[in-house]
């Protein structure tokens, strides 16, 4: 008996200690499942990345924390709202457009603008756009999208963008999203086009984790003007993970990778400095606040655990 109240009491903190500190503990949570599994999947055993390993790395961290946390803080009501948010289609269509299109075009265009870059042509593209469809929705599940947003966009950048402001949250989010892949990089030579040796690869991985910053910036825009649609978040991503694919197929004749490499950091540096200088650094956060003061504050904005009430702010 006496174990079992020790127990209980143990628990009780626990809980209190998740509530005081919901977004600590998601950071904590998926950063400790994800990188054991990494260790694990890539280093002990060696499987690839692409596929079953690395689609359980991303349920095993973000996805995982993410909905685990919004159960214990809000309950299976808090879990179904999050639900929602990942298939919230009802947006206007001009921002599937921008998820989709508007990265791979930018991408398109800046390849084309480099000194001495060849225009379209020579062979046809070989991917069908049946087959772009395919890959598509398979990086989408498979790749990482469908596996993070839930984490990182449904859980942490609500919590975030209340704590600290729009434009901080984005920033910071964007420096946690990044620093999560340190494992792939140590794990998997010459990932993501890392030169070898582990100086190289650091460089490299510190360079991706400023362009994944720079990207928060444009997601949280678009999650901001979205009433934090999930499903626009997923598609972005899974964008931004196609795009390079979607360059070569536009310009077969060109050198994609070397010029990918020019190109793609700048360009997000600029995309984010534009919509920053665009909304002021609110990143549309009071059209997001206005059209979700229904659902009520969440749990990560808040800091209450579950069964706890506060008025919609």
């Amino acid at each position: 008996m006496d174990r079992g109240r020790a127990g209980g009491a143990l628990v009780g903190r626990l809980l209190r200690l998740v509530g005081s500190r919901p977004l600590t503990s998601y950071v904590v949570m998926t950063f400790a499942l994800s990188w054991v599994w990494f260790g694990l999947a890539l280093g002990v055993w060696g499987l690839p990345l692409q596929g079953a390993a690395g689609f359980l790395g991303t349920l095993l961290g973000p996805c995982l924390a993410g909905f685990a946390l919004t159960a214990l803080l809000r309950g299976w009501a808090g879990v179904r709202h999050l639900l929602r948010r990942l298939v919230l289609w009802r947006v206007a269509p001009g921002w599937y457009l921008i998820a989709v299109l508007a990265w791979p075009a930018l991408l398109v265009a800046a390849v084309l603008a480099l000194p001495g870059s060849p225009q379209a042509g020579g062979p046809p593209p070989v991917l069908s756009a049946a087959g772009f469809l395919g890959l598509y929705l398979s990086i989408l599940v498979f790749g990482g999208p469908l596996g993070e947003e839930p984490g990182w966009r449904g859980f942490a950048l609500p919590g975030l963008q209340e704590r600290c402001g729009p434009l901080v949250g984005a920033l910071l989010l964007g420096v946690l999203h990044g620093t999560w892949h340190l494992p792939i990089y140590l794990l998997i030579p010459g990932y993501n086009g890392a030169p070898p040796g582990l100086a190289a690869a650091l460089g490299q991985f510190l360079l991706f984790v400023v362009g994944v910053t720079a990207g928060s910036v444009a997601v949280t825009w678009l999650f901001n003007n979205t009433r934090g649609s999930l499903l626009i978040a997923v598609l972005h991503h899974a964008a931004t993970n196609t795009a390079g694919i979607v360059v070569s197929a536009v310009l077969p004749g060109t050198a994609v990778l070397p010029a990918l490499g020019e190109v793609r950091l700048p360009l997000q540096i600029a995309a984010a400095l534009l919509i920053i200088a665009a909304t002021r650094g609110r990143l549309s956060y009071e059209r997001y606040r206005r059209e979700t003061a229904a659902d009520g504050p969440w749990p990560q904005a808040s800091g209450e655990p579950r069964g706890t009430t506060s008025p919609a702010r």
